[in-house]
């Protein structure tokens, strides 16, 4: 009677631990992304202020360093 219908693009192996760091401008320059804690059973966000660096090429610069080796981890595990 029931059918065992599965949704696209669903799995039981499809659980998001992350989400991909992101630079954000404006008032503030920061790089921010959340990641899953299993001590609290949430998703947990992680900030990178860059408002201390002076100059703007800095600053990207610095972000891109950021988002790379912190991509990296995260895939990693």
């Amino acid at each position: 009677m029931f059918s065992e219908r599965k949704r696209k693009g669903t799995s039981l192996y499809d659980v998001v631990t992350y989400t991909l760091p992101k630079l954000h401008t404006g008032k503030n320059w920061y790089v921010d992304f959340k990641c899953y804690d299993p001590l609290e059973g949430s998703m947990k966000r992680k900030k990178f202020m860059l408002d201390s660096i002076a100059k703007i090429s800095e600053r990207k610069k610095r972000a891109t360093e950021i988002i790379t080796v912190t991509t990296q981890r995260l895939r990693n595990g």
